[in-house]
């Protein structure tokens, strides 16, 4: 059994959390919080294994303290569900060693991988987040791709697609969610130009990310 512990002071988020965790018989909610200042000794008291936190609206929420707590706390699972869209900060919260990020417009089924996927030890970024990392300047896209545009990342999943492993197998060697491969695969896709794992092959050999050597296929390791 997952404890979980919700720090949130919006009644309808935490009522919406409380309903979605019941019809999941693996987790359990010890308790809600709606101050920063009581979450320290909220811990203590539950000792949860997971933190399910909105920063924008708990008070007294600063990032620093996030910091602190979570060196006290080193495997505890922080999962943020938030309303937050700002990528500054996000980035920054993300550096914490943050397990799972999602916006509180996604969908029921969704969150409810993130938690599958958090309490397996995943990490889970929903699409909004990913495109908020990995295309800050979506309104402005380069008409041209660029190798360079790919984060390591995506590079690795390249590979493992020009390898010829299908969604699972690359989540289950990186260590992430399907849901997560496949959100990065769309975001490969829009970054090469292309629309297909055979384009994208493709494109990924003409621009150098990936070569053919000694009959495999590699990651090329200089790009322009």
């Amino acid at each position: 059994m997952v404890q979980v512990l919700v720090a949130d002071n919006q009644e309808l988020a935490l009522a919406g959390i409380q309903h979605l965790l019941d019809s999941q018989a693996t987790f359990q909610v010890v308790g809600e919080v709606n101050h920063w200042e009581k979450l320290p000794s909220f811990l203590q008291q539950y000792t949860p294994d997971m933190l399910v936190l909105d920063y924008r609206v708990l008070p007294g929420f600063t990032a620093n303290k996030l910091s602190e707590l979570l060196k006290q706390y080193q495997s505890l699972k922080l999962f943020i569900l938030t309303t937050d869209t700002d990528h500054p900060r996000i980035l920054k919260i993300l550096h914490m060693g943050v397990l799972a990020f999602l916006t509180k417009d996604c969908s029921q089924k969704e969150i409810i991988h993130a938690f599958h996927a958090v309490a397996n030890g995943q990490k889970f970024f929903c699409n909004t987040v990913l495109d908020l990392l990995t295309d800050p300047d979506a309104q402005n896209p380069p008409i041209h791709p660029v190798a360079a545009s790919l984060t390591e990342r995506e590079r690795q999943i390249v590979l493992l697609i020009a390898q010829e492993h299908f969604t699972e197998s690359i989540a289950n060697q990186l260590s992430l969610s399907p849901h997560t491969i496949n959100a990065h695969r769309k975001r490969i896709l829009k970054k090469l130009n292309v629309t297909s794992p055979i384009g994208l092959v493709v494109q990924a050999l003409h621009l150098d990310i990936i070569r053919y050597q000694n009959g495999q296929v590699v990651l090329t390791k200089l790009y322009s």
